[in-house]
C-alpha cells in the first residue's frame, strides 16, 4: 500500500485548533470507523496517559526552551482506496519544545461525505517524536475524503474509488441485497402499448443515438424486506423513466418487467431491465452501468463493464429498400403494404418497425401496423402488411422509424344494383329494385 505525506510542519509551527476548514458539503450515509489510535511500538518506547506506545526517532530533533510545542508533523496514508476497503492514517509529530507535553487534538473528516472525528491525547517528551496510528477506516460512498488535524496545514486526501467488475459479477447494494448485472442489448427502437388503449406506438433514440436494454438480477438475503438505497445509472448515455410523454415502462413490449419501485421481500429473487439511451458512437466500445448510493455528480460505488471482445461492438443498423401501398383504395377496404428492410450490420437483428397514418398532410401520426421480424446479416426481408382503415378521402403513411412516406386516396365504392357496400362506419348498404315513375303536371 502507498503512502503519502502531506504538508509537513515546520519547527516553528504549533499545534491549534484554529483555522480548522470546514465543510459546506452534505454529511451522507457512511461515517467512516475509527475505533481508537495506537501508538506504532518500536525499541526505546515510552507510555502516555492511556497506554499507548510512542517509538523514540534515532535523529536528534533541535528543541527550544519552554513549554512543549508539536511540530514537524506530518499525515500519512494511502491516496486511493476501493470502496469498503480498510485502510489506517498515520500521525507523525514531535515536541520541540524543551518540556514534556500533552498533545491534544483530534483527526477527523474536514471535507467529504463523513462525519468522522477521532479524538487525539498523547504524552510527548521533549525532543521526542511519535507515530500515532489510527484503528482502521473503511467508508461505503465513494467519494474524495480530506482529513485534518487540529493543526494548521496537516491534512491528506484519500480517495474512495468504487468497486469494479465485468458483467456478470455480484455485488452488495445493501447488506443484505445483492445485484448481478447480466447483459445489455442495444435496439434502434421499442414497441410498446399504453394501457387502456389499443393502438401500438414506437419509442424512438434521439439522432445517432440507439435504445439499450440492460438486464439486471437482484436478491434479497435478509430477513426483513429490502429496496433500493441508491438507483442505476448507464455511463455516457441515460435511463429512462418513461415512455412517450409519460407512458410507465412497464408497457414496453420488452421481455420481463422494467427494474422500478424495487422492494424485495426476505429471500426474494427478482430479474427485470433498464431502459436507456446511447450515443451510437459510444455504444461501440466498453458501456458501463454504475450504482449511485448518493448524488449524481459524485463517484459511483459499484461499476459494472461490458467490454467488446473484438474491441469495437457490432450495433443494429437497418435500412428501408422499399416501401409501397396502392394510390386508391376503396373506403371500408384494407390496403396493403409492402416493406422490404435490409440489415447493414453483421449479425442477426430484430427489426421493430411501424406504420403509422394521418389524415392529410398534417396532423399527429398514430400507429397503425407494428412490424417485428429477425433479419439476417447482408440480407433484406420483404413483408405484406394489411392495414385497416376506416378513414376516406386522403390518408398519408410512414414506416417508423424511417421517414419515407406515401399517399393513398380512399374513393367511395362503386357497387352495382343489388350488391352489399360496408360503409367505414360498418353500415351495411344495398340498393335494389330501383323504380322509376313518371310525373304528370
Amino acid at each position: 500500500m502507498a503512502y503519502l505525506i502531506h504538508n509537513q510542519i515546520e519547527p516553528n509551527d504549533t499545534m491549534t485548533d484554529s483555522n480548522r476548514s470546514t465543510t459546506n458539503r452534505r454529511q451522507f450515509l457512511a461515517a467512516g470507523t475509527a475505533a481508537g489510535l495506537a501508538l506504532l511500538a518500536g525499541c526505546g518506547s515510552t507510555t502516555g496517559s492511556n497506554n499507548t506506545t510512542a517509538t523514540s526517532t534515532s535523529t536528534p530533533i533541535p528543541t527550544t526552551s519552554g513549554p512543549a510545542q508539536f511540530g514537524r508533523a506530518a499525515l500519512l496514508g494511502p491516496s486511493t482506496v476501493t470502496l469498503g476497503e480498510s485502510f489506517r492514517l498515520t500521525l507523525d509529530v514531535a515536541n520541540v519544545g524543551g518540556e514534556t507535553g500533552t498533545l491534544t487534538t483530534n483527526i477527523r473528516v474536514s471535507d467529504g461525505r463523513s462525519i468522522l472525528d477521532q479524538p487525539i491525547e498523547r504524552t510527548i517528551d521533549s525532543g521526542e517524536r511519535v507515530k500515532i496510528q489510527t484503528d482502521p477506516i473503511q467508508f461505503d460512498v465513494a467519494d474524495s475524503y480530506t482529513f485534518s488535524v487540529g493543526i494548521s496545514k496537516v491534512s491528506h486526501t484519500v480517495t474512495v474509488e468504487p468497486k469494479t467488475a465485468a458483467f456478470g459479477t455480484t455485488f452488495d447494494l445493501l447488506d443484505t441485497l445483492k445485484a448481478t448485472v447480466k447483459s445489455i442489448d442495444f435496439q434502434p427502437a421499442v414497441l410498446y402499448s399504453p394501457s387502456g388503449g389499443n393502438q401500438t406506438l414506437l419509442q424512438q433514440p434521439s439522432s445517432n443515438r440507439l435504445l439499450a436494454v440492460t438486464r439486471v438480477d437482484l436478491e434479497n438475503v435478509g430477513s426483513q424486506s429490502a429496496s433500493l438505497d441508491g438507483e442505476f445509472q448507464l455511463t455516457n448515455g441515460e435511463l429512462r423513466r418513461t415512455l412517450g410523454t409519460n407512458t410507465p415502462l412497464s408497457a414496453a413490449k420488452i421481455d420481463g418487467k422494467p427494474l422500478s419501485d424495487v422492494q424485495l421481500s426476505a429471500g426474494q429473487q427478482r430479474s427485470g431491465w433498464l431502459l436507456g439511451e446511447i450515443p451510437r458512437s459510444t455504444a461501440r466500445k466498453a458501456v458501463s452501468i454504475i450504482y449511485q448510493r448518493d448524488s449524481t455528480g459524485t463517484s459511483p460505488e459499484l461499476k459494472w463493464t461490458n467490454t467488446p471482445q473484438q474491441g469495437t461492438r457490432d450495433l443494429p443498423q437497418f435500412a428501408i429498400e422499399s416501401f409501397q401501398l396502392p394510390n386508391e383504395v376503396t373506403e371500408g377496404e384494407s390496403a396493403t403494404a409492402n416493406v422490404t428492410i435490409a440489415n447493414k450490420g453483421n449479425s442477426t437483428w430484430t427489426f421493430r418497425g411501424l406504420i403509422e397514418s394521418r389524415t392529410g398532410n398534417n396532423g399527429n401520426w398514430g400507429g397503425v401496423a407494428p412490424i417485428t421480424t429477425q433479419v439476417r446479416p447482408g440480407q433484406s426481408i420483404q413483408q405484406n402488411v394489411s392495414i385497416n382503415s376506416s378513414a376516406d378521402g386522403t390518408v398519408s403513411y410512414r414506416l417508423a422509424p424511417f421517414n419515407q412516406t406515401k399517399t393513398v386516396e380512399y374513393v367511395p365504392p362503386t357497387v352495382a344494383f343489388g350488391r352489399s357496400y360496408t360503409t367505414t362506419e360498418n353500415v351495411k348498404v344495398t340498393v335494389s329494385n330501383l323504380q322509376t315513375c313518371c310525373v304528370l303536371s
